[in-house]
This record gives C-alpha cells, sequence and structure tokens, in this order.
C-alpha cells in the first residue's frame, strides 16, 4: 500500500474513533473531504453514517452509530429511500 493511503486510513480510523468534534474537523479539512456543515445534526449524521460503512471498525463501534441514526430518525445510506 503507498505510505500516503496508509496514512489516511490510520487517519480516517482515528478520527471516526474517536467521535471528537475538532479531531474530525481537522481530518476533514486535511483530506478536503467535505466542507464542515455548520448545522450540528447535519455533521453527526454525516460521521456516524461514515462510521457505520467503515469496515475497519468493530461491529460495536458501527452498532453505536447505527442507535445514533435511528435515535436522530436518519437514514444509514445517502441510497436509501423512505417508503410513504
Amino acid at each position: 500500500m503507498h505510505p500516503e493511503m496508509a496514512e489516511f486510513l490510520s487517519d480516517r480510523l482515528t478520527a471516526l474513533r474517536s467521535l471528537d468534534r475538532a479531531i474530525l474537523e481537522d481530518y476533514i479539512k486535511k483530506y478536503h473531504i467535505m466542507s464542515v456543515p455548520h448545522d450540528e445534526k447535519t455533521f453527526w449524521a454525516g460521521i456516524h453514517k461514515a462510521r457505520v460503512a467503515c469496515i475497519d471498525l468493530t461491529e460495536d463501534e458501527r452498532a453505536f452509530s447505527r442507535g445514533w441514526l435511528a435515535q436522530h430518525h436518519v437514514l444509514e445510506t445517502m441510497h436509501e429511500q423512505v417508503s410513504e
């Protein structure tokens, strides 16, 4: 694996595991992932969706984020559609 990719993946895992907004924002800005949402729910929904999708996290860590998303009535993926 290319050293820069290894660093990116390591930084991603550290940031996602931290659940610390400052660490997450530093990671987002370092790698130009996206603009940081100002709305709290939008920010945390994105973080928890990323955690659910990250296979390098433990199942417990991913389950915690699934719970957060469910508690805040947020779909797990961006591809799910709400049935009417």
